[in-house]
């Protein structure tokens, strides 16, 4: 149950209720449309002015004056031209022309850097000046002057108090900030025992209080304590980590599933091997007619050549097509399940591993985007094209060699010469 000044929220208007609360999220929601009306959405009939002082209240009017259009700089779609820390001044902007009784902020800094961190706290301290503050906070940092904090641990509430009185206590919630003072100062002396001594943590919950005309309370979240230090230590290591051995038929035993569009992309790559022998000799071939005396003989041969270079042509369409459909259904059925398991293996990380710098919200889904494209590349776009290359070369060998085996030694003893010169370009 919900209580607003002792009334259950199932019993208020919700269109009401909705007016009387402002929401800035982790990742706030921006409208592709211009900065001005995204601010307008907190109070529709609100003047120029009004929006111009929420932006300032927000540290938002300094960086929005320096755009090209100014207020009226389209964003793009979920504000994809602008930073972290601007979408984020935007939405507290937002939020303060609404000027609500009842503010949820929701992990409003996690996703920044520190610099724009620090810009964003000032403007939320301010935001939450006169009105109930519900916090979501994944540092206890922008907890400290909370009015109340309660801490939870195993879905039971151990300690209650302001933050001087809880620290004085020397309990979980002292155990939390000792642990993240000791992460941004960390002593790599002694970094395995103090992992070991915080391994039996518990995952702890605190709330925190803050006054206003409504009872109201903060929420803040952290889990897995000696989760961290250890996803720190693999990051560390991941950077000097040489590349695993026999990737490539890891990736092959990966894509397996695929097996029968993996036969059929090889059997197109093969046929495309041959084109290029192919026209060669038809080329070569096509030459000799500019030297018929016979212009009978020459129309002819003229014409025979036509249709041959036509049923070259659909030859190729045909290999070509089988080569990259059939690859390409074997690379996105791959790209699908890597990008499956990569977001498996996030989701199974400690809390604590988010709040590192290298793993915020935009770069992961990053990772999400590109590198499981990457692998698709690694693997149904490299056998493709080195198959082709195979039939290619051995093709246009066996070629020379039958047709004068002599050219064709001098040739193969002088291909590695531009094997490395290519290599050196």
């Amino acid at each position: 149950q919900v209580l607003i000044d002792n009334v259950d929220i199932k019993t208020l208007q919700l269109k009401w209720l909705r007016n009387q609360i402002g929401l800035v999220n982790q990742e706030p929601a921006l409208f592709a449309t211009t900065i001005l009306e995204n601010i307008l959405y907190g109070k529709p009939d609100a003047t120029i002015e009004e929006v111009e002082a929420a932006t300032s209240a927000a540290n938002a009017h300094s960086f929005i004056s320096l755009l090209p259009n100014g207020y009226n700089t389209q964003v793009g779609e979920r504000g994809l031209q602008l930073s972290g820390g601007q979408k984020q001044r935007i939405a507290i902007a937002r939020a303060m022309l609404k000027n609500p009784k009842i503010l949820l902020l929701d992990e409003a800094t996690s996703a920044l850097d520190a610099g724009s961190e620090t810009m964003v706290q000032e403007a939320l301290d301010r935001l939450m000046v006169g009105r109930t503050t519900i916090v979501v906070a994944h540092r206890l940092s922008t907890i400290r002057n909370v009015d109340s904090i309660a801490v939870l641990q195993q879905g039971q509430v151990v300690e209650t108090g302001t933050h001087e009185e809880l620290i004085s206590k020397v309990g979980a919630y002292a155990s939390l900030i000792r642990f993240q003072e000791m992460v941004r100062n960390p002593e790599p002396s002694d970094h395995r025992s103090r992992s070991t001594r915080l391994s039996s943590s518990l995952s702890t919950k605190s709330l925190s209080l803050r006054s206003g005309s409504l009872r109201n309370l903060s929420y803040q979240y952290s889990t897995g304590v000696d989760g961290r230090i250890e996803m720190i230590s693999h990051a560390d290591n991941n950077r000097n980590r040489p590349a695993p051995k026999n990737y490539f038929f890891r990736l092959l035993k990966l894509n397996a599933p695929e097996w029968p569009y993996s036969i059929m992309g090889a059997v197109g790559s093969v046929l495309s091997g041959f084109i290029g022998p192919t026209f060669a000799i038809v080329m070569s071939n096509m030459i000799d007619v500019f030297y018929y005396k016979d212009l009978a003989a020459m129309e002819r041969k003229t014409k025979e050549f036509v249709f041959i270079y036509i049923g070259c042509g659909l030859y190729a369409v045909v290999a070509y097509l089988t080569q990259h459909y059939f690859f390409s259904i074997m690379g996105e059925n791959l790209t699908t399940r890597v990008r499956r398991m990569m977001l498996s293996a996030i989701l199974r990380n400690e809390v604590g591993w988010f709040d590192e710098e290298e793993n915020n919200s935009s770069l992961v889904a990053a990772r999400l985007a590109t590198d499981a494209v990457d692998v698709k590349s690694a693997i149904a776009e490299r056998i493709s094209v080195i198959l082709q290359n195979m039939t290619s070369l051995l093709t246009s060998f066996i070629v020379a060699f039958i047709i004068e085996w002599r050219v064709s030694l001098l040739i193969l003893a002088t291909f590695p010469l531009l094997v490395l010169a290519n290599f050196a370009q």
